[in-house]
């Protein structure tokens, strides 16, 4: 039988690095829906925990989908920092700005991440 390699310490410090990169947004989100008090933000805070998760297990389309919905958030954020009406505003766009930024290159540039990823896909069709 196969035995599947031990993940490298850097591989497992990439998966920590982008699950604090992760609980940032879910944090930005929460906070988003008690300053707005629209509920409904909570559909969409499980639907990104449930991308999330599946990001984390391997699943190529849901890290590509971060990565598409982070692109676009980007320019968007960008574009509320600049056009700010409040000074919180400018502050919480900047913050949106630089936690899609910084998921955006991990996600995409990270050589330890991609082996943590290839692990979880080699482990679950290993399981199968």
């Amino acid at each position: 039988m196969n035995e599947l390699p031990e993940l490298d310490s850097a591989a497992l410090k990439a998966k920590s690095k982008l699950i604090w990169i992760f609980a940032g947004f879910l944090t930005f989100d929460l906070v988003m829906i008690l300053i707005d008090q629209d509920y409904r933000g909570l559909i969409r805070l499980v639907l990104t925990v449930l991308l999330m998760y599946l990001a984390l297990q391997g699943q190529k389309w849901a890290k590509w989908l971060i990565v598409v919905f982070a692109s676009l958030g980007i320019p968007v954020s960008l574009l509320v920092t600049i056009a700010h009406e409040t000074m919180i505003e400018m502050f919480l766009s900047l913050i949106l700005f630089f936690l899609d930024v910084t998921l955006v290159v991990h996600l995409t540039r990270s050589k330890p991440l991609d082996r943590y990823f290839d692990y979880k896909r080699r482990l679950s069709s290993y399981k199968s």
